[in-house]
């Protein structure tokens, strides 16, 4: 019978882990979709990134925007033009699940902007 328990108690910590390692997997892959989207201006599939109440802090925290329309029409504006051609790249995500429905995340970033009727780099 305590075999039995602690048969049971190590399978739910396990599928506890794997729960985790696909969340951390699932939020890894909408970072990725999150740049893709950036630079090649796909801003309906992006808007699939947010959540209607989420919000974003922009240049530590000078560009602030709240709810998924807000966030998506700044992103739009400033680098909608034909004339602007970014490259944002993450690298090494540090990602910890907090809850069940929750998650903090910090990425190494690297990003690029062209601005071709400025001849900016």
């Amino acid at each position: 019978m305590a075999e039995t328990k602690d048969i049971e108690a190590r399978l739910k910590a396990l599928e506890r882990k794997a729960a985790v390692a696909e969340d951390i997997e699932a939020i890894k892959r909408l970072k990725h979709k999150y740049f893709r989207c950036l630079d090649s201006k796909l801003w309906d599939e992006m808007a699939e990134c947010f959540t209607e109440d989420a919000t974003t802090s922009y240049t530590d925290g000078k560009y602030s925007f709240h709810g998924a329309e807000a966030i998506i029409g700044f992103l739009r504006k400033s680098l909608g033009p034909d004339t602007v051609v970014s490259m944002h790249q993450g690298h090494q995500p540090e990602i910890d699940i907090t809850s069940e429905t929750t998650a903090k995340g910090i990425w190494t970033s690297e990003a690029g902007l062209i601005i071709t009727d400025r001849n900016v780099s």
